[in-house]
């Protein structure tokens, strides 16, 4: 017997609220659209340029949540 459940993507609660599936899509896209396509290259590359400044990490820095729209959404690297 196993005690793996299987969940749907957005979690054990459903339906989601228009917040929730904002923030979602929102990851969704942003994954899919910045990061997927700077993964591969991140990776061929070695830890000194990946995090160099001219690497594509801080390219999709300013498309990251830093620079969201909404205003209680936005962080700053100084908050870390």
């Amino acid at each position: 017997m196993s005690n793996y459940i299987n969940l749907p993507l957005s979690g054990l609660e459903e339906p989601l609220s228009e917040m929730e599936q904002f923030v979602q899509d929102t990851a969704h896209r942003f994954a899919e659209e910045v990061l997927r396509p700077a993964g591969p290259v991140i990776d061929e590359m070695s830890a000194e340029d990946a995090i160099a400044p001219e690497s594509p990490l801080w390219k999709s820095w300013p498309r990251s949540a830093v620079s969201s729209p909404v205003p209680s959404a936005s962080v700053t690297p100084t908050a870390w």
